[in-house]
């Protein structure tokens, strides 16, 4: 087993699956963390833990900690990709409140509390941090407040990072529109639909898992000094049109 180490949150979704497949090319070791226990055999270190639940429980955290801190005495940690979300929809009552905070605590309390743990491997190992954003941060639409609001402080905090770590830890945020998951094929079953929303897009396509595995897998590889801190939008062009009504 190689001795280069990731760490991919929701390494169990499509895409964190097309992530981590994209670390173990590259001969990586591979630690997911997920709260699912369907975890693909090419997962060397599976941690199943609920994020949420590590924002909310000591014990838990700490068990988390210890185990964490273990793997990082055994591996050189070279990269951590923040994948894991929740995406929960606004209903407009009391409920959202507390809906609200599941999302700030997995969607942008968790990705910063695995980097405070991991920070000081990553530096050493001039490793890189990635985080999965979304367009929604900039470009929502009704229901999806909750979702987007933890995500726009998902994008103010990577910067924050980015200022702080002063680049000794490349970091990192990728916001994709549309990508071709088993989530949003659930929510688009008409094909005719599904066919219209890709063409509405510039590319005339949706996004895939591997689109995003890829663009990681190039920022690990590349390295690029002066891309430290960048927002990286994957959105097929749609974030350029402005939608009048027919």
């Amino acid at each position: 087993m190689n001795n280069n180490l990731c760490i991919v949150t929701g390494c169990n979704g499509d895409i964190g699956r097309s992530i981590v497949a994209s670390f173990k090319k590259k001969g990586f070791t591979v630690l997911g963390i997920d709260k699912h226990k369907n975890f693909l055999n090419n997962i060397d270190i599976p941690f199943q833990y609920d994020l949420k639940e590590l924002i909310n429980k000591e014990s838990y955290f700490a068990k988390f900690q210890k185990d964490l801190d273990k793997t990082l005495l055994e591996y050189k940690l070279r990269v951590v990709v923040n994948n894991a979300a929740i995406q929960n929809l606004s209903k407009n009552n009391i409920s959202d409140i507390k809906k609200f905070r599941d999302s700030l605590d997995v969607n942008t309390i968790a990705p910063l509390l695995i980097y405070r743990l991991v920070s000081k491997s990553l530096s050493k190992n001039k490793g890189c941090l990635i985080n999965i954003g979304s367009i929604h941060s900039s470009l929502t639409k009704d229901k999806f407040g909750l979702y987007a609001a933890s995500k726009a402080a998902l994008k103010s905090l990577t910067s924050s990072i980015a200022i702080e770590n002063k680049g000794k830890i490349l970091t990192y945020l990728i916001e994709p529109a549309a990508i071709d998951t088993k989530m949003l094929r659930s929510g688009i079953k008409d094909k005719e639909k599904f066919n219209k929303l890709a063409n509405f897009h510039p590319s005339g396509t949706i996004g895939s898992p591997d689109d995003i595995a890829n663009i990681i897998s190039f920022l690990y590889d590349a390295k690029i000094k002066f891309l430290h801190g960048t927002c990286i939008d994957l959105s097929g062009g749609i974030k350029n049109i402005l939608h009048d009504p027919d």
